[in-house]
């Protein structure tokens, strides 16, 4: 009977055991389904590009004020479409972009410091993820998926697209 109960008890903590890997497993946070996993070298405009659904040239028209989503500050901006480099945004048509923001220390909202906010007229390349959960295009990422509208930033983008890969 002893050996019977030791092996009961050994089997239990097996099975303890496994059920608390399992459990583990599901507490590990899901890859993010609007952006880009960090993985990725955010630096090679050829990823990003492989990684978005649309790169595009737009002019912000106008920007929302912010509105708090489980605490976070976001900011929607209008853009219209110049030209095209990827995806279905066509030239002419209008597209909200959510850029996520911070709390100041007053309490006032604030850019990141490395992701300031945009200002209107302002001409940029984008390269976004849409999320149909938001029913917004996001940024990919805040420093590369987002520059401000040059001959060379044209030239290495336009070449990204051309060049696009998901590694």
């Amino acid at each position: 009977m002893k050996k019977t109960t030791t092996a009961a008890l050994a089997l239990s903590a097996l099975a303890l055991a496994a059920a608390a890997w399992a459990g583990y497993g599901n507490l590990q946070p899901a890859p993010a389904a609007d952006g880009l996993s960090l993985a990725h070298d955010l630096d090679d405009e050829h990823v990003l590009a492989g990684r978005a659904d649309s790169v595009v040239t737009a002019t912000v028209v106008s920007r929302s004020a912010p509105v708090d989503i489980d605490g976070i500050p976001w900011i929607d901006y209008t853009v219209r479409v110049t030209h095209t480099l990827k995806g279905p945004l066509a030239k002419g048509a209008q597209a909200v972009i959510r850029q996520e923001a911070d709390y100041g220390p007053d309490g006032t909202v604030v850019a990141y410091p490395a992701d300031p906010f945009l200002t209107e007229g302002a001409a940029h390349i984008f390269a976004t993820r849409y999320s149909e959960r938001i029913d917004r295009h996001v940024f990919l990422d805040a420093v590369h998926g987002r520059v401000p509208l040059t001959p060379q930033t044209t030239a290495t983008w336009t070449d990204a697209v051309a060049r696009q890969r998901t590694d």
